[in-house]
């Protein structure tokens, strides 16, 4: 029972984390659509607080519709644990969003499974048959 316990414990704390994460990705993709260069001298400039305040607050409000799976792809056959699939939703946001990301846990935990997850989502729900070269 203790061991049981333990691992629902660990996947809810994996889903926590797993939910920051994606806000973060939220947050961020934001300012990779600002240009931070001088419109008359084009060099490179910093992002003034009223900015950052701005993109934080578009960001809070946005609406945007991300795609979220409560289970993992009919094409996939292994057993895939929560917080399997909220690191699956990881990468699905960070791929609808075109942000680039990483899996970086423990050994064991699954990221094999959570990626091979995303090629199958990618070639299910989106049609991908190949490579993603843009």
């Amino acid at each position: 029972m203790g061991v049981e316990r333990d691992i629902v414990k660990m996947d809810d704390v994996k889903i926590d984390k797993v939910k920051y994460l994606l806000s973060q990705s939220k947050i961020f993709g934001h300012f990779m659509g600002k240009s931070l260069v001088d419109e008359g001298t084009g060099a490179p400039r910093r992002m003034t607080e009223a900015e950052e305040d701005a993109i934080l607050l578009e960001a809070e409000a946005s609406t945007d519709e991300v795609t979220r799976l409560n289970e993992q792809p009919a094409n996939i056959e292994g057993k895939m644990r929560n917080y399997q699939v909220e690191g699956l939703n990881f990468l699905i946001g960070l791929y609808e969003r075109g942000l680039n990301g990483i899996l970086a846990d423990e050994m064991g935990l699954g990221k094999t499974l959570q990626t091979i997850s995303l090629l199958g989502f990618l070639r299910l729900h989106k049609k991908v048959n190949g490579m993603l070269f843009t």
